[in-house]
């Protein structure tokens, strides 16, 4: 790149571009774009965009990453880069979304990284907080050794200290019983202590927003001990959960005519079969009418972590909830049954529907799902499926889709006509060879010299469709 202020020459014809006459506010969208060390490189170029490094909108929005212990059955320290101890110290009171994130085990801080850290609580104007204070702890960590008391307090300082606080989410906690039972170390009585918190609009507890794997049975807040601080926070227009967090009480709190009214709520579905506490939690349709009534702008968004059966995905997805998004996680199980279940349910609210798992045999179950859901305007579906089914569900909302996401090392280039295909009962048979097979596994095994034009002809179809170079991922 050129540095600022100096005169890129070009074809003679043309006129000389001087990208120093840029506007600030130029210079700011795209150093917004850049992470913080070549942000830095390009402040460095001349003292223009010197000036332009300390605007105050770079630093409304920042991450501070830290690594923690791989473990916490040996002691170990996590020391906060002195890069980033100078960032905080001088931009910290400009801080409106931060995100504090620590990888693996919530372990020591030394002295000084636990300085900076109480600063920043102190001077910075947060509106939005995302922790998540190292691992989700379950059954097997709690023999290990809990954070100190005063590493603790470095977190809960910031829900003290917070007066403008409007979204609120922690990816996770370190819930030690020893550390939870205590009233001046537990982030949640904090919450419910803090007056200014009760203009929070946004609560996301627990909450993951990517496909990556979290504990299926992590130590969480039960529903009763929610009840003793959501009613509180009347504000609320968005809360997101975990499946073992829900309750029927919860859900009529919600409901109640003196709160605002609820326009996000997002489950993350985790489920055990051997532990009763990590089963689907049985919401009647009574409460889900009770609370759609409340809410009528309710959407609700449920993302499904584990393997879950059938019969108990389905006392959860009730066909009163106002669903608009669902999602299999890359570990779930997705089948056309639950498909089908889907779409009959929620053929009239569906807006999104995601599936990471590893699942096939589902084309007809996927055509059904778009011809039905009138505002599904999300697909992305990364299991076994057909060319011709994505050229079909394409076409069938030309212009509607927003997003259309299939792997192309997943995609099936053959096309057999219906009745043409493998008879179901047939177990082994003759090839053209005269070579005995497994039916089932023929599919695995053929080879389609045209694959690359087929998958290319069908981009080109979709590409029409979405209005712009569309191709699988």
């Amino acid at each position: 790149m050129e540095l600022a202020g100096s005169e890129i020459p070009v074809d003679s014809g043309r006129d000389n571009y001087n990208f120093g006459l840029l506007p600030e506010v130029a210079w700011v969208q795209v150093m917004q774009y850049l992470q913080l060390k070549d942000r830095y490189n390009l402040s460095m170029t001349c003292q223009s965009l010197y000036q332009h490094f300390y605007h105050p909108s770079l630093w409304s929005t920042v991450n501070v990453n830290l690594k923690g212990g791989a473990t916490n059955f040996s002691l170990s320290n996590t020391y906060i880069p002195n890069s980033l101890v100078q960032m905080i110290d001088k931009f910290g009171h400009l801080f409106q979304k931060l995100t504090i994130k620590i990888f693996g085990h919530v372990s020591t801080f030394d002295d000084d990284s636990r300085l900076i850290l109480t600063k920043l609580s102190e001077v910075c104007r947060l509106e939005s907080l995302t922790l998540e204070a190292g691992k989700l702890i379950t059954q097997f960590d709690i023999g290990g050794f809990p954070p100190f008391k005063s590493d603790i307090q470095i977190f809960i300082n910031f829900i003290n200290n917070a007066f403008r606080l409007k979204q609120l989410n922690i990816k996770s906690w370190p819930m030690y019983p020893e550390l939870f039972t205590q009233n001046n170390l537990n982030i949640f009585n904090a919450i419910v202590k803090n007056e200014k918190l009760r203009e929070l609009e946004s609560l996301s507890l627990f909450w993951r927003d990517d496909s990556a794997w979290s504990e299926r049975e992590p130590l969480l807040p039960s529903p009763l001990f929610l009840m003793t601080f959501l009613p509180d926070l009347k504000k609320l227009t968005h809360l997101a959960l975990r499946s073992p967090m829900l309750s029927e009480e919860i859900l009529t709190m919600l409901s109640s005519p003196d709160r605002c009214k609820l326009k996000l709520l997002q489950v993350y579905v985790t489920y055990s079969a051997f532990n009763h506490a990590f089963q689907i939690p049985d919401i009647s349709s009574d409460i889900w009418k009770a609370l759609a009534l409340a809410s009528p702008e309710l959407e609700v968004e449920c993302s499904v972590m584990s393997q879950v059966p059938n019969t108990e995905l389905s006392l959860l997805l009730c066909p009163d909830m106002p669903l608009t998004s669902v999602s299999f996680l890359p570990y779930s199980r997705c089948n056309g049954q639950i498909i089908g279940s889907i779409t009959d349910k929620f053929a009239s609210s569906l807006k999104h529907f995601i599936c990471y798992a590893d699942t096939s045999d589902v084309d007809v179950d996927l055509r059904y799902l778009v011809s039905k859901c009138s505002h599904l305007r999300t697909l992305v579906f990364h299991g076994n499926i057909k060319c011709s089914t994505v050229v079909a569900m394409a076409m069938q909302k030309s212009g509607q889709w927003k997003k259309l996401e299939f792997v192309e090392k997943k995609l099936d280039t053959f096309d057999e006509e219906e009745g043409d295909d493998e008879d179901r009962d047939e177990a082994i048979r003759k090839n053209e060879a005269g070579e005995y097979i497994l039916v089932g596994l023929h599919r695995f095994h053929r080879h389609d010299d045209n694959r690359e034009e087929t998958i290319e002809q069908m981009c080109s179809v979709v590409s029409g469709v979405m209005g712009y170079k569309w191709t699988a991922v």
